[in-house]
């Protein structure tokens, strides 16, 4: 377990990088009535605010609708799961409260998710007013096993982030490389949260690790909780980003 002193200073920096990202002062505890709501297990989250945490943004249908969640990475980027983005409907993306056109999207696994579910989104203009979230170069040799990590996407059509103690890093299969586990013993994502952001606070400051995308469930209890690692397709995201910035220029 965590000494107090270090969860304390852990919480004080998560909350230090929570205003100064937002700008807001205080975060709003979701009041839903949990008992009237279908899925058996949620994570313990804090309701945000849509400028709190702005690099996180959600896709959305022609109706409004939250489909998915999203991570900005350039001005005109975003990260999100693959299957987000196949035989889907996305309309346009929003980031604080603001909708972007978007451009065009890409699957690093073209027309499929089975393997590789990560995707790309470009935007047809800047997203201003805010910095996107830094990447994290190696997962492995940064993270370290039962380090708290944190998810923020938008289930149950709002924003949220999940409680400080929710998610402990479990580590990476051997035949699952590509992807981050994390056991849901105090909670769980959900759907919505999918194409949303797993988070590390390390020296580096607060870094996107993984971009949520799955939970499997063994006689009706969900039992693993999933996030495809960026940094197995950092060179693949760089490739692509440097494309687009050809194309633009």
């Amino acid at each position: 377990m965590m000494p107090k002193n270090k969860l304390v200073a852990y919480a004080v920096s998560l909350l230090v990088v929570m205003n100064q990202l937002s700008g807001c002062s205080t975060l709003e505890k979701s009041t839903e009535n949990r008992a009237s709501t279908p899925p058996p297990k949620f994570e313990p989250f804090i309701r945000l605010d849509d400028n709190a945490f702005r690099f996180v943004g959600s896709l959305r249908r022609p109706t409004g609708k939250v489909l998915g969640s999203a991570v900005l990475i350039e001005p005109n980027v975003a990260l999100t799961a693959a299957h987000c983005l196949i035989d889907s409907d996305i309309a346009f993306i929003e980031f604080a409260g603001k909708p972007y056109q978007i451009d065009y999207t890409l699957c690093y696994e073209e027309g499929s998710y089975k393997n590789h579910d990560i995707g790309l989104v470009f935007l047809k203009e800047d997203v201003v007013g805010f910095n996107p979230v830094t990447r994290i170069d190696d997962v492995l040799s940064s993270v370290n096993k039962w380090d708290y990590v944190t998810t923020i996407g938008y289930s149950r059509g709002f924003k949220k982030a999940s409680s400080l103690s929710t998610f402990r890093y479990y580590g990476v299969l051997y035949n699952e490389e590509n992807q981050i586990k994390m056991l849901p013993y105090a909670g769980s994502i959900w759907f919505g949260d999918s194409g949303g952001g797993l988070f590390w606070f390390g020296p580096e400051g607060f870094q996107l690790i993984g971009i949520i995308v799955s939970f499997s469930k063994i006689d009706g209890t969900i039992v693993e909780n999933s996030s495809t690692r960026v940094d197995c397709y950092e060179e693949w995201i760089d490739s692509e980003i440097e494309k687009n910035n050809i194309l633009n220029s």
